[in-house]
């Protein structure tokens, strides 16, 4: 493998991730389109659901909306990220703010989403929330490990319980490309 120069491990190299997702998500958040193609054709030929993309979007919904709510809060979050995504990207305004109001503990309003929008609506909300929060290389590595965690130890996240059963298997919303946001610098190319 490439991963090493020189006895040092290159800043594209994969941490000790103990899931093929989370190896296939930091790819994507790197900018890293070879290993990113490379990981999610793998993932697609084992058929890999995306787990711990859910359990770290649910995580980092936490970590952005902690404390006392305000809906106006989540207005605002959905209304910046379809400002700033390509028309193609944007999420449908009622599901990307029930979705994180569903992390949020209204685990009803899923009740009114199909599993499938509301995956891709994750997906795509999980880069806006990471690139919200400002974090950087080894945070998102320690994201990736918590949801992780979440996953493979089945560990309850928040204060209302653990993640729900209509999480598993989600389609990709960019097809086979990376998500816009993170090809580094945010910008459409490819």
């Amino acid at each position: 493998m490439d991963d090493v120069i020189d006895g040092e491990q290159s800043p594209t190299a994969d941490p000790a991730f103990r899931t093929l997702e989370a190896r296939m998500l930091l790819a994507e958040f790197q900018g890293d389109e070879r290993r990113w193609r490379r990981l999610s054709a793998e993932m697609e030929s084992e058929k890999y659901g995306l787990d711990v993309m859910q359990a770290a979007f649910h995580l980092a919904v936490l970590r952005r909306f902690s404390g006392s709510v305000e809906l106006r809060d989540v207005t605002r979050f959905v209304r910046e990220f379809n400002a700033a995504a390509p028309e193609k990207a944007r999420v449908p305004p009622r599901e990307a703010e029930a979705a994180i109001r569903i992390s949020l503990g209204e685990e009803h309003l899923a009740e009114s989403m199909g599993g499938k929008v509301l995956g891709s609506t994750r997906y795509a909300l999980l880069f806006a929330l990471v690139d919200d929060l400002g974090l950087d290389d080894d945070e998102i590595i320690g994201l990736l490990r918590s949801a992780e965690d979440v996953i493979l130890t089945g560990r309850q996240i928040g204060l209302f319980g653990s993640l729900a059963g209509e999480w598993s298997t989600v389609p990709r919303t960019d097809g086979d490309r990376m998500h816009w946001r993170w090809r580094r610098g945010g910008s459409e190319g490819g």
